[in-house]
């Protein structure tokens, strides 16, 4: 199996079995690749936190037959302003849709 290291994008993932997860990356040098992150959901995982959406990291990755394994991550930036803004677009939503559901209930009184 060969080794490679590339920069990427984490765009999502995925659980696979009880302690894995399959990382959705977007690399400089590779495309897009999906790749087994081992033991990420375990609560003593050094490497997990850092393979949230939107991260940008640097990331070393074993081939595989099927898909790649994860073995070194570096955290090279969060987006975590992008995750706010996010998060806070879903809250005024909610906020919209039940100022909307309000209204429609006092046209039908």
């Amino acid at each position: 199996m060969s080794t490679y290291r590339d920069n990427a994008v984490v765009l999502g993932s995925y659980k696979f079995g009880e302690a894995d997860r399959v990382v959705v990356l977007l690399t400089q040098e590779h495309g897009k690749i999906r790749a087994v992150a081992k033991g990420v959901r375990k609560t003593k995982s050094s490497i997990g936190a850092r393979l949230e959406p939107m991260s940008h990291v640097d990331v070393s990755l074993r081939s595989g037959k099927d898909l790649d394994t994860v073995s070194e991550v570096r955290l090279v930036h969060t987006h975590s302003l992008t995750s706010q803004m996010v998060q806070q677009q879903s809250h005024h939503q909610v906020r919209l849709s039940r100022a909307i559901q309000l209204s429609t209930s006092l046209l039908l009184l």
